[in-house]
């Protein structure tokens, strides 16, 4: 018994053996395989090389460098000359990476970088990398930093397209006062940045847009804001709702969100939706939506707080004082309180302003006699800087006219 059992304790010991041996040897060759293909990988993503460029086409760019400057250019000579050459050759993609891996601080190219990036993503609707980038070069601006005039026009332009398109008035106002105070503005600049709330912003090209923009960005609230006030304007009024519904339990504290669902809200005349929605809107602010403003006093008009309205709606009027919603407002206030002599006097600046409504769409960069007509109305309401500005535009057209 004692032979079998050793003899069979030798045979499953070696057998034991080999099974190890085995297991090491393919532990051996799988890590080899992993090693070399680790060293493939590495050698195969170059980390000098932005995605897209292949090193014949770096190494090129790097000899066109040496050709025109006469000296061996660094990563970021060679990155500005990719940048560059695929922008002439309308490889938006390609010129964009090269861009953005130019920090804005560096000293030769930041500041070109930023600019042709922010193009190019506006070009290609990535609108808010485009915003961005576009306020990046500008603040090189209140750095101190000198920059292209040119630039310095397009890239105002540009975010002035964009916030209009995208229902941002109060932040685009900003942007069009920088252009009047550099004397870059034209007249459709004034026009906006004086009478926003008279012109029309429902429009198939701004709604057209915005859902061509949210394509590529899904998750932009700036965008999903827009499109839904669009809706809005469209007459799709519960379908504007839930989308602003959504964004609001998403961001309580966006308060576009919250004004635009408190007008959608106040369009469907459900006061009901309005009393629940409003108890989130917090106190008055210096700086807050306009239309926000202008629905606080609807909603005291519709409590009958005449006195509140009356505050509210004046304060709409102080900020805006073209605003038709704010003037037929403080009437609607007058009324409640029997305030018949300012009731007329409000109504009187009403058809005024109706009047410049109309006015305003006749307005053009050729037609001096409408912009004289908008700066007499102008200041009949009391706008002095309005009135200045137009009938400086309506002059110079004069001159360029047979």
């Amino acid at each position: 018994m004692g032979s079998v059992i050793d003899a069979t304790s030798g045979g499953e010991n070696e057998s034991v053996d080999h099974r190890w041996c085995y297991r090491g040897l393919l532990l051996l060759v799988l890590c080899t395989l992993v090693f070399v293909g680790g060293l493939i990988a590495i050698r195969s993503v170059d980390p000098q090389l932005p995605q897209g460029v292949s090193r014949p086409d770096f190494e090129k760019a790097a000899a066109d460098f040496k050709s025109e400057f006469g000296r061996s250019g660094d990563r970021f000579d060679i990155l500005m000359t990719l940048a560059d050459t695929a922008a002439k050759k309308k490889d938006s993609s390609t010129a964009i990476v090269c861009y953005t891996q130019i920090p804005t601080v560096h000293r030769r190219y930041g500041p070109s970088a930023r600019f042709e990036e922010a193009q190019l993503l506006a070009r290609t609707d990535r609108v808010q990398r485009a915003e961005d980038s576009f306020r990046t070069f500008l603040e090189l601006q209140e750095r101190g930093i000198g920059l292209p005039d040119r630039h310095v026009e397009l890239s105002r332009r540009w975010l002035s397209l964009i916030l209009g398109v995208e229902l941002r008035s109060e932040e685009r106002r900003f942007v069009l006062h920088d252009l009047m105070e550099d004397h870059q503005a034209d007249i459709h600049d004034v026009k906006q940045y004086y009478f926003a709330s008279l012109l029309i912003w429902q429009s198939a090209y701004g709604s057209g847009r915005v859902r061509d923009f949210l394509k590529l960005d899904p998750l932009n609230r700036h965008l999903r804001n827009a499109n839904a006030r669009y809706l809005i304007g469209e007459g799709l009024l519960e379908e504007a709702r839930n989308q602003l519904l959504q964004l609001h339990r998403e961001e309580p504290r966006d308060l576009q969100t919250l004004s635009f669902l408190l007008e959608c809200d106040f369009e469907m005349n459900d006061w009901s939706s309005f009393a629940k929605d409003f108890s989130d809107v917090p106190p008055l602010e210096e700086g807050e939506p306009w239309l926000l403003s202008q629905l606080r006093g609807e909603w005291a008009i519709h409590q009958k707080k005449w006195v509140e309205a009356e505050q509210l709606f004046r304060h709409v009027v102080r900020i805006d004082p073209p605003n038709a919603a704010g003037h037929m407002g403080l009437a609607a206030t007058f009324a409640g309180q029997g305030k018949v002599v300012e009731r007329e006097s409000i109504l009187q600046r009403s058809q005024l302003i109706a009047r410049l409504r109309v006015g305003l769409g006749a307005v053009t960069n050729k037609n001096a006699k409408a912009a004289m007509s908008v700066a007499s109305l102008a200041r009949e309401l009391g706008m002095e800087d309005a009135t200045a500005i137009f009938e400086f535009f309506a002059a110079g057209m004069s001159t360029e006219q047979p």
